[in-house]
Formats: C-alpha cells, structure tokens, sequence
C-alpha cells in the first residue's frame, strides 16, 4: 500500500530516528560475517547466463532441473513482454506465482524420495559448527530421483506436492509493536509476505506452558501476521513489493513504503533470538529478503541488523536495519530471468535447511525440557536440521552407505540392477494410543472408515499372536534395539501406563532396489482399549469386542528373554540373511507362545502392517512426516559387515561385493534356504 504524500515526511523522519538504512551495493569486504555465504551465493548466481547454463556437457543428474529452471526463465521473459504498460494487478499475477514457485512445491519425488530439484548453490551454515558440518554431509549426501519419467506426475512444472513449509499472504495488514504503531500514521499492507507455516512442530513449542499459565510464544514479540481464522503466518523472511512500470512511484518510495515491515520482521526473528542468547545452538543471524520491482524491472535487497559504532546518543536504537541492494535485473532478458530464479531456488533452499531449522532450535532452547516426542520430528526431508536438535535424530544416513550404492546405481539398465549386500535400511512405525491422544487418533479418520478400521485392530488383537503387555520404556527399548535410535522418556504419567502391543517385523526390498526392514508396532494404553472398543460399535464383552484375554505382561519375562531381545537378535542377523529375507518379502512375529518361554519367529500375513503403514500413509503429506502424537517413526540406515564363510558356498557366494537382484528374486532356492528364519527357533 503506497505512503500517502501528506505522510511521506512522518515516514522518513521515523525511519532515520528508528535507523533503517538503505544502502547500495557494498563491496565483499562489508559484507556481514553471519550473512558472508548469502552475499557470497547471490554474487555467484549473478555471473550465470542463459546461453551457457544447462548444455549438454552437464551431467545427467544436475541436466534435468536445470534445463527446467532454464525453461521457467524463458516462460517468464515472454510472459513479461505481454505485460508492457499493464496494470500492477497484471504484472503481479503473471510474474510472481512463477518467480516465486519454489516456495510452493516439494523437492523431492512422492516415490523414490530423493531429489527432482536442488539448489544450484546450496545455502550453507556459517562457522565450523557441529550443525554446520551435518548440513554440509547432508548436502552431500543427497540423491537425484531417477525413476522413469512416466511414473513421475504428468506435470510441466514436476510438481509432486504441495510444500507445506512456508505460508504466504498478500495485503495483509503488518501488527507492529504498540510503540511503534502509535507512531505510524498510516497501517501498512505489503504486496505479499512469506513466512512459516505453524506446523506441528511450531505449535506445541509456542503453546508450551512454561509456568504461571503462559505460554513459550508470549514471551515472544507478537507475530506481525497474526491470524483468527486460517492458518498462521510465524516470523516472515520475505516481503514483495510490486508496481506496474508506468507507476509513479520511484525505487526510493517502494524502499520507504516497506521499510517498517521489514523493521518488524527483523525484530520478531530477533526477540525469539535474543530470548534463546543463553541456551540457543544457532548459528544464525535475523535476516529478511527484499524483493521489489517495477514492471520488468526487479531488485533484491537484504535486511540485517548491524550494531551502532562511535558514540550512542540518548534515543537511538542501539542497532541500524541494514536494506543492502545485492541484484537487479529486467527479466525481459532471459539472463536476468535465469539468475531471478536461481536466486529464488537458493533463498528456498536456505529458508528450508538453515532458517526455519534455526529458529525450531532457538523454540526448543527456551521450552521446559518435557516435551512430547512427537514435537521432535522434522517436517521435511531436511534431516541436517535434526542434529540441531537434542538428541534424539530419526534418521542417521552413513556417508559409506551413500557411496557404496551410487557406484553400483551407476550400473542400472534394462539388462539388470546390481546392488551391494551390506547397505540396509531399518524402519521403525509404531501406533501409540493413549488415553490423552486416543480422540485424535479417531478423529483423524473419517466416520465410514473409522469402525472398519478398529475392528480390524481389535482382530488382530485376538489373532494367532499373543499380546505383550510392555511399558512405555520398554516400547522405547524395544525401538533402540531395532534401529539403534534412542527416544527421550515419556511423562511421569504415560510411564505408569501399560501398553497392549502387537508387532510385525516385514524385509522387503524398496522401489530402488535396496534392503530394508521395518518393525511395525500397534500399542495401545490399557486405560485406552475401552474406548477403542466402544468406538468400533461392536458388542462389549462378547466376541473381540474386550481386552485380549492372555498376554505376555513384559515385566515377568526373564532379562535375556524378553521381546526386546529377540528383536535386537533379528537386528543383528547376517547380511546373507538379511538379504535372503528381504527378497522372498518375509513377514512375521516373535511368538511367545502360551508359557512366555523359547519363542519362534512365525510367519503371519501383512495385516498388521498394512494398518500401521496405511495410516501413516494416509497423515503423510508429500514429502512432510506425520507430526501426530499416536505414530512414532524412527529410522536408520546401516552397512553391515560381510562375513566369509569358506564351508558356507551360498554365504561366500552373496557375500561377495554385489547381487542382480531381479535375477536372484526368481529364485526358489533362497527361499529354501531361508527357513531357519521363518520356522525354527531363535
């Protein structure tokens, strides 16, 4: 919203007494220290040209998303060239939704999970940190999708879901600090704002009672965006400003007209950052990203802050707001629409594995340490953000993991795929219901599936399987012995509570031909099973509609002897049989029997995971992990050791450094020779 003439000198005057300053470009050696990467990057991506970038001397893994950002900076040049002496409207809704994309689409493919898109300079963590050097190794760690092209999406744009990451507004209204508010005599609605969505994550911190009935989140500034109806818009880091080419208004008047919203953004990221100075291990820096243009004509500018120097005078704000002017460009030149987006695509990237992570971390040092665990899990596939957490990680990826099946991914064609033995995946699902969380859990499910769904729960409750009865801590160890993770403890509460609990143990191998097993887990709180039974509108008491009626009760189980125990057993099998395992789809249980003694490993139907998995399906978003208080998810990956074994041929033989896998699953006689797992006892 434009500054009305009779309140551009209020304007001005307030900005010089509140110390934002808009400054050209600055050369290298004024770049800030926290933000020397940022400056570093976007000089960077201003030297590429769209003649040059995406030939065909590029990779075959890097030619595909570039040759589809080349492609966007040609939509964009010939979109901008109809927009000529058009209205603002016009421009903005035949510019930005294209410019700004990145901020609305997935990076990774809905199949095999790996990357159709990267940033072509990846944002970066300043320092030497530990944080920093596990972002670095993520970074290098990552995979390009490459599954055939018909079984992507048929969608221009590759988009395979919604990014559920960040959250945008347009004109809406900028609630600045009462102070400053009395100040300014007109309200001020940008063009647009991007910030982050309150995801799970956000909303349990910021609503964590911290005493006195106050939440984390009142500590805080107020949100500039604050909503009543829809969803919040936290701690924005992107502001637009757009006018039509034949506007009046001046570069000088779009900078004046933003000013305090970005002075707002700023101070919201900074009282989160000044409240956490003590306990915080962020690396990071408050920054907000200034995107204005006229017609074809844009420029990026970066807002910081920066402490005075020299001598501080009574009513001066101890820090400026630096607005740095670091690109500008007409996109009717398909150059200038390139490094547009290439820029667009870093600042994604950096929001992504940098500013968000940052911030949750910042939330986390602040909030009392008892926190649900299901507020620990990221919302992406941005796994470097949890080392920044405390220490429970969901997944731990091995460089040597990462190596040894690129090399051999290297080798796929239509004649065969080859794989090596030692690499494995290992997944942990689990339902956990309780008292607190059961009605979420119901009401997660639509009413015409709800009842179907229970009674098969309640079937396979009273199956061939007998139940354990664990605790909370022993459905936390029996998740450490299965992928080597460990979970915080639950509240005092919950650690009271026995858990009825069926699992199933399946081996398969994945759509990308690699070894993986997973430990699927239905538990559910005794003080819970009532209500599940009442939900389901079976008869109680009759038939499967009570509590099952033997149990193996964990606490009476011999140390040594215990579920958990044969659960770390199966974890540490032999690659071989890992391998014969996860071929021939091996599916299964560890069976107590009726005396809790001498268990075997039976083989059973999938059931049980299809209902643990199918929920989990059903909550995932994209490339987003359920953050539901009743789905634990756990993973690892690791590279198991080859064991050779001259009297054993079949041993020595898959031993060996790799498998055709498509020829080996035909084979009978690994499925014979798999049988010991399937049939005899531990």
């Amino acid at each position: 919203m434009p500054i009305k003439s009779e309140f551009r000198p209020a304007f001005e005057r307030l900005r010089k007494q509140h110390g934002i300053i808009f400054t050209d470009a600055i050369s290298p050696k004024e770049w800030p220290d926290n933000h020397r990467g940022i400056f570093e990057a976007i000089e960077k991506l201003k030297q590429f040209k769209y003649s040059t970038y995406a030939t065909a001397e590029e990779s075959e893994d890097s030619f595909d998303w570039k040759s589809k950002a080349k492609e966007h900076a040609r939509k964009l040049s010939e979109k901008t060239k109809d927009c000529v002496s058009r209205n603002e409207a016009t421009w903005r809704f035949a510019c930005e939704p294209l410019v700004f994309s990145r901020l609305t689409s997935e990076i990774a493919c809905k199949t095999c999970r790996k990357r159709v898109w990267r940033s072509e300079v990846e944002a970066r963590l300043e320092g030497d940190s530990r944080a920093a050097a596990k972002l670095k190794k993520r970074q290098q760690n990552r995979e390009p999708c490459r599954c055939p092209r018909n079984t992507r999406p048929n969608d221009e744009d590759e988009r395979v879901g919604l990014n559920r990451l960040f959250i945008d507004r347009a004109e809406d209204k900028v609630i600045h600090p009462p102070d400053l508010a009395k100040q300014l005599p007109q309200e001020q609605r940008p063009d647009r704002v991007y910030g982050l969505r309150q995801t799970r994550n956000f909303e349990d911190l910021m609503f964590k009672e911290i005493g006195s009935g106050e939440f984390l989140g009142e500590r805080l500034q107020q949100q500039p965006h604050p909503t009543v109806q829809g969803e919040a818009l936290l701690f924005p880091f992107l502001v637009i400003e757009a006018k039509a080419g034949n506007a009046a208004d001046d570069w000088s008047s779009i900078s004046l007209q933003t000013a305090f919203p970005i002075y707002t953004y700023l101070n919201c990221q900074e009282s989160l950052r000044s409240a956490a100075s003590q306990g915080s291990k962020s690396a990071t820096s408050s920054l907000v990203w200034f995107f204005m243009s006229r017609g074809e004509d844009w420029r990026l500018s970066l807002a910081y802050r920066k402490p005075r120097t020299g001598q501080l005078f009574l009513g001066n704000p101890r820090h400026t707001t630096e607005v740095v002017h670091v690109w500008n460009g007409c996109i009717t030149s398909r150059d200038d629409a390139l490094q547009l987006f290439l820029i667009v695509d870093y600042m994604s990237d950096w929001a992504r594995d940098v500013y968000r992570s940052a911030l949750l971390t910042d939330l986390r040092s602040l909030s009392p340490g008892d926190i649900d665990v299901a507020t620990v899990f990221t919302d992406t596939d941005i796994y470097s953000s949890r080392d920044l957490l405390p220490s429970y990680d969901i997944e731990t990826s091995h460089s040597g993991h990462h190596e040894m099946q690129t090399a051999f991914r290297d080798l796929d064609s239509r004649l065969g795929i080859i794989r090596h033995i030692a690499p494995i995946e290992t997944r942990f699902l689990s339902l956990f219901i309780t008292a607190d969380n059961i009605q979420t859990f119901l009401l997660s499910m639509g009413t015409k599936i709800r009842e179907y769904f229970l009674r098969r729960v309640l079937d396979q409750f009273h199956s061939y399987q007998t139940p354990c009865l664990l605790s909370s801590d022993q459905l936390n160890a029996m998740e450490e012995g299965w992928t080597g993770l460990s979970r915080p403890r639950a509240a005092f509460n919950i650690r009271r509570i026995k858990f009825y609990t069926i699992h199933l143990v399946s081996y398969f191998l994945s759509a990308s031909w690699e070894q993986a097993r997973e430990l699927c887990v239905i538990a559910i709180a005794e003080d819970a099973f009532e209500t599940l039974i009442a939900e389901s509108k079976l008869r109680t008491k009759r038939g499967k509609a009570r509590k099952p009626s033997f149990v193996i009760d964990g606490d009476n189980i011999q140390p040594g002897n215990s579920l958990t125990d044969y659960i770390s057993k199966l974890r540490s099998a032999r690659a071989d049989q890992n391998l014969l395992a996860c071929i021939s789809r091996t599916t299964g249980y560890v069976d107590f029997g009726t005396n809790g003694i001498s268990p075997w490993f039976k083989a059973d139907d999938a059931l049980t995971w299809e209902l643990v998995e199918n929920t989990y399906k059903f909550h995932k978003r994209g490339e987003l992990e359920p953050e539901l208080p009743f789905l634990r998810i756990s993973k690892s990956y690791e590279t198991q050791e080859i064991i050779q074994n001259g009297s054993d041929a079949t041993t020595s033989d898959v031993s060996n450094v790799a498998l055709v896998l498509n020829t080996v699953t035909r084979s009978r006689h690994y499925m014979e020779i798999f049988k010991f797992l399937t049939q005899e006892r531990f």
